[in-house]
Order: C-alpha cells, then sequence, then structure tokens
C-alpha cells in the first residue's frame, strides 16, 4: 500500500513541478536580461538553469518517476558563493 501514489499526490507534486520550473525560467530571464559585467559564475548559473528546465520539461512530458529526476538533479554540479548561506 505505500508503494501506491494517489492522483492528488502526483496532481500536487506536478504542480510543485511546474512552479519550480516558473520560477527557473523567471531567474533565466533575469540573467539573460543583464548583457554587460556577466561574472563567471553567472554565465555558469545560467548553463545550469538551462539544463535543469529541460530536465523539467522532458520530466513533465515523460513518465512520472521521482527517482531518475530527483538524482540526475541532485548530481548538478554546484556553484560556490551563489548562495546567502554560503
Amino acid at each position: 500500500m505505500a508503494d501506491q501514489i494517489s492522483m492528488e499526490d502526483i496532481g500536487t507534486r506536478l504542480d510543485h513541478i511546474e512552479h519550480l520550473r516558473e520560477n527557473w525560467q523567471t531567474a533565466l530571464d533575469g540573467l539573460r536580461r543583464r548583457t554587460s559585467f556577466i561574472t563567471k559564475q553567472e554565465t555558469e548559473l545560467i548553463l545550469m538553469l538551462e539544463h535543469a528546465i529541460k530536465l523539467v520539461n522532458h520530466y513533465l512530458t515523460e513518465d512520472f518517476s521521482v527517482i531518475p529526476y530527483a538524482t540526475v538533479i541532485n548530481n548538478l554540479p554546484k556553484v560556490k558563493g551563489l548562495l546567502k548561506n554560503e
């Protein structure tokens, strides 16, 4: 019984993933609007966001499976110093 997921759970997860994609797209659009003084970290962040958005788009259009998706996201390269608490 524990491995059964209700349609409400799937819908909620898909809503959260859609919001995540929208937030990433907003961040990517903001970074792309900056035309001067783009740092190496920002360039790396743009590439990471582009790849992450592609993964989310693929995930939303293919079979619903959390484990492979989460594994790929967790294995994405990390850029130090981008978050305030780093």
